[in-house]
């Protein structure tokens, strides 16, 4: 597990590999890890949709605090004004 895959297109000197001491907190923490997740989906049923909410389920288990952001009431891009209230925010 040493050798890196054939990678062309990423330089090795800046591919930083995990190690368990990089992945240390730095500082004392008060909180859980914070986690926001997103999907690509609008649909209703869709995969992306349902793994997200997965993943959180998971994550909430492992004792993180999950966030999971709905574009559902975001307008579509280029559907309205730069200054409708859902762009500003």
């Amino acid at each position: 597990m040493n050798q890196l895959p054939d990678l062309p297109n990423i330089d090795p000197e800046r591919l930083d590999l995990p190690t368990a001491a990089k992945l240390e907190p730095v500082g004392d923490l008060d909180h859980p890890p914070r986690i926001l997740m997103l999907y690509g989906s609008l649909r209703e049923r869709s995969f992306s949709r349902f793994l997200t909410f997965e993943a959180a389920r998971i994550l909430e288990h492992f004792g993180a605090e999950v966030k999971i952001f709905d574009p559902a009431e975001l307008p579509m891009a280029g559907s309205v004004p730069e200054k409708h209230p859902k762009v500003a925010e």
